[in-house]
Parts: structure tokens; sequence; C-alpha cells
């Protein structure tokens, strides 16, 4: 016989453990982070010289690239808060994105430390699959997708560390009536990180699909709604997904793409 089954967490040490995790999370980014590579990649160089140009709007004046409204070139609400971080900090755009980094990499813990506890029901394995998580790399990029410091103060970072929880969170919402709102959220997080939401809102497509079988019926259900009118394409997966894939990409195709609305395509 195994031993027996531990008795579940009194809300008192959960919100004990809780506390732990997130005083661990933002010790260990803040480690990295001043510890860590000081080197920065291309995107936390664009950064820079975007925050730049929008504290100073006369630079790059005859600039290719760069002379045009840093807004329309990268994620504004992230732009702002690294210009307002660095007016505070006399001008130094480095310093600010160093600070927001810190913050990513404390919710890139946290996220994953979140997932792996629910699924281990453990602390132990949970922290130490958290701790592989920091190291995983990207076969395509070939880069640290975890978190190694100021490399990874990046607006795809913040996605990374939320799409564990959003994982858990789909699994909770799907088999309620109100799921369409899980697809609005990443509707949200699009104005984040649009490849990282356009990815996820594709998987747990798929995965929503492959465990509802009547499609037809779903799909005439979504034509029906008072937020939606669609044309019902021939039943089968690939049809529904198709039409989910058309939605996404119209919301990739608009400036800037704040409308959360498409991701709702999937009822």
């Amino acid at each position: 016989m195994g031993p027996p089954a531990r008795p579940p967490l009194s809300a008192a040490r959960r919100a004990g453990e809780a506390v732990v995790v997130v005083v661990v999370a933002l010790a260990l980014a803040g480690g990295l982070v001043l510890l860590g590579d000081p080197d920065l990649r291309g995107d936390q160089n664009a950064y820079n010289l975007l925050v730049a140009k929008k504290l100073a709007p006369e630079l790059f004046a005859r600039d290719a690239l760069y002379r045009y409204d840093p807004d329309v070139l990268h994620v504004p609400w992230f732009l702002e808060a690294q210009a307002a971080l660095a007016r505070r900090l006399d001008g130094n755009v480095e310093a600010a994105l160093a600070w927001l980094g810190w913050l990513m990499g404390a919710l890139f813990i946290a996220g994953h430390y979140l997932f792996f506890r629910v699924v281990s029901g453990r602390p132990m394995p949970a922290a130490l699959a958290t701790l592989g998580a920091l190291t995983v790399r990207n076969a395509l990029g070939g880069e640290v997708w975890g978190f190694d410091g100021m490399p990874s103060a990046a607006t795809r970072t913040i996605l990374a560390g939320l799409t564990p929880p959003l994982l858990l969170l789909f699994l909770w919402w799907r088999g309620r009536p109100a799921l369409a709102g899980y697809w609005a959220l990443l509707g949200v997080l699009f104005n984040v990180h649009p490849v990282s939401a356009y990815q996820l809102a594709q998987v747990t497509a798929v995965a929503h699909l492959w465990r509802e079988r009547n499609v037809r019926a779903r799909i005439g259900y979504l034509a029906r709604s008072r937020n939606f009118t669609v044309t019902v394409p021939p039943a089968g997966i690939a049809s529904k997904y198709r039409m989910a894939c058309v939605a996404v990409r119209l919301n990739f195709s608009s400036r800037p793409p704040f409308n959360p609305a498409v991701f709702c395509c999937i009822s």
C-alpha cells in the first residue's frame, strides 16, 4: 500500500504558500536581472530606441524606421510603461527596462509554479519543474524561451508566464456556457504579444473542437448569436478551425489590433 493521501490545504496554508511563491519569484527574478547576462538582444535594443524616441520626438528624424511614431512599431502600452519609468529614472531607458524585466521574470516563475503545483499536487516537484522551465529553449529560435534576466525582458515573456495559468483556466472554463469569454480574454492579451496569443488561441481552439464533435450545431449556434453573423460552412473540424483562423487574422491586420471580440469566434 502506498502512503496515505495528504489532506487538502487549508486557506491559511494556501495563502502562506502563495506569499512564499511571490517572494521567491521576485528574489529569483531580481537575481537573474542583476547577475545575469547584461547584453541585450535585438528586441531590447529596439524597445530602448523606441522609448528614447517617445522621450525626445526629435530623435531619428531621418532614420528609415525610427522616424515613425513608436506606437506604430510596437505595443503602445508597453512603450508607455517603459517611458513612464524612464522619466522617473532621469531618462535611463535601460534601467526602466530592467525594472520591467524584474516583474516579467517574477510573473514567469509564479505562473509556471502555479501550473506545476496544480498538475503535481505537491510543492517540491512544482518548484523543480519551474526551475527547469527557466532554461527551456525554443527549438525554432535557438534562444532561451524561459527567463535569463535582461535578455528576456520582452513582451513575449509576459505571455510565456501567463500561458500556463491560461491553460488551466481553459480547462476550468471549457465546460461552462460562457466559454467565449476565454477567447475574448485572449483577444485582450493579443495587445500584449500578438504571436503568443494567436498561437494559444489556435491550440485551445483545436483542443475544444476535438472534444466537441458536433461542429455543425455549434457553428449554427454561433451564427444565431447576437454578436456575430456568419455563414455556416460544411460540418467538420477543419472548416470551423479555418473560420477561427480567418477571424484571428482579421485582428492581426488591424492597426492597432484592439478588437478582442474576434477571439469569441468559438463559443
